[in-house]
C-alpha cells in the first residue's frame, strides 16, 4: 500500500475525538522513532497532547477508511510558522503519507521551521528530502534532548 492507495484527503482536526485520535497517533509513533526518550514521559504527556497542545494549533488530518492515520499542527508562535507535530501511524510509515501531507502543509507558506531530535536520524534525512536545511540548534525543554532547528523557505519565482 502506498498514498496512492490511501483514499484521502487533508481535513482540518476540528473536535475533541480528532484530537484524541491525533494523540494516539502522536503517542504510538513517539514509543516507536523516539526510543531515546523514557516512554513514561510520552505517556505522561499523552493528555496535554490531546487537551491543550493540538487545539492551539491548526491541525491537519490525514484518514483512511474513516480513521485519521496521519497529523500535521502548526502553530505560529512570534509570528512565525512553526511546524509544532507531524505523525504518521506506524502501520503507514514509508508509504508517502507523511510527504503528502507535509506537501499540503507547505502549499501556500513561505516559510515554516521547525525541530527534530538531533537522535532522530531518519525525521532528519526526510526533512532534509523535503528542503529543510539545519538553521541552528538547542535543547528540548521536555525532554532535555538536542535538537536541530530547520527551516523551510519557499523558491522564489523569477523576476519578470
Amino acid at each position: 500500500m502506498n498514498i496512492r492507495n490511501v483514499k484521502t484527503k487533508p481535513v482540518p482536526a476540528e473536535t475533541p475525538a480528532d484530537y484524541a485520535a491525533c494523540a494516539d497517533i502522536w503517542l504510538e509513533a513517539s514509543l516507536l522513532a523516539h526510543d531515546f526518550v523514557p516512554p513514561a514521559l510520552w505517556t505522561a504527556q499523552r493528555e496535554a497532547m490531546a487537551r491543550h497542545y493540538l487545539p492551539a494549533s491548526q491541525v491537519t488530518v490525514f484518514r483512511h477508511a474513516g480513521r485519521p492515520i496521519a497529523f500535521a499542527a502548526v502553530c505560529s508562535p512570534d509570528g512565525e510558522d512553526l511546524l509544532a507535530a507531524l505523525f504518521v501511524a506506524p502501520a503507514f510509515w514509508r508509504k508517502g503519507v507523511g510527504s503528502a501531507l507535509l506537501r499540503h502543509v507547505l502549499r501556500g507558506r513561505v516559510r515554516l521551521r521547525l525541530d527534530v531530535y538531533r537522535a532522530n536520524t531518519g525525521a532528519q534525512a526526510f526533512y532534509k528530502s523535503m528542503g529543510f536545511v539545519p538553521v541552528g540548534e538547542s535543547l528540548c525543554g521536555h525532554t532535555g534532548q538536542p535538537q536541530m532547528a530547520m527551516l523551510w523557505t519557499a523558491p522564489a519565482l523569477p523576476q519578470e
